[in-house]
């Protein structure tokens, strides 16, 4: 899969959401089906990092990829 800028973009057939929880709002990309893939960072890095892992499990996955608290597309509060 091609890159732009050194990222690799996500498959066109994730969706992305907006999950309140907390009282914050987490940002996650979601696409797939069957078993569940969970691309959780354990550094402060948005889920952008996850699309060249989601493009090989997406066949036969479903695949959460957030942002985490504070960073990307996530609020802080």
């Amino acid at each position: 899969m091609p890159t732009l800028d050194g990222v690799y973009p996500f498959p066109a057939v994730m969706q992305t959401r907006t999950i309140e929880t907390n009282g914050t709002s987490i940002h996650v990309r979601v696409g797939g089906h069957a078993r569940q893939s969970s691309c959780c960072t354990a550094s402060a890095t948005t889920g952008d990092m996850w699309g060249h892992l989601a493009s090989a499990l997406i066949e036969d996955h479903l695949v959460v990829a957030p942002d985490l608290r504070g960073l990307g597309l996530s609020s802080e509060a």
